[in-house]
C-alpha cells in the first residue's frame, strides 16, 4: 500500500466496545467508510425470547448507544 493511495474501506473485526463509544467520539476513520462485526450485542435477547438475567437499565443504555451509532458520521 502506498501513502498516496486513499484507503477505500476500513474493516473492524471486533467492533463491540468500539460501537458503544462511537456516538460520543465519532468515527476515528474520518470520512473513510468502514464496516464492523459485532459478536456480543445482547441487549435485545429478552425481546427475542432468549432467557438471560434481567438487566433493564444496562440493556436500555446499550440499546440507545447501539442505535445512536447509526446517526454518527463515518
Amino acid at each position: 500500500m502506498d501513502r498516496a493511495e486513499p484507503v477505500a474501506l476500513v474493516v473492524v473485526p471486533y467492533a463491540d466496545y468500539f460501537l458503544l463509544a462511537l456516538p460520543f467520539l465519532r468515527s476515528p476513520f474520518g470520512a473513510t467508510p468502514w464496516v464492523g462485526i459485532t459478536m456480543r450485542s445482547n441487549f435485545h435477547h429478552h425481546l427475542v425470547g432468549v432467557r438471560t438475567p434481567p438487566r433493564p437499565l444496562v440493556n436500555a443504555i446499550k440499546a440507545r448507544l447501539f442505535h445512536a451509532r447509526f446517526a454518527s458520521a463515518g
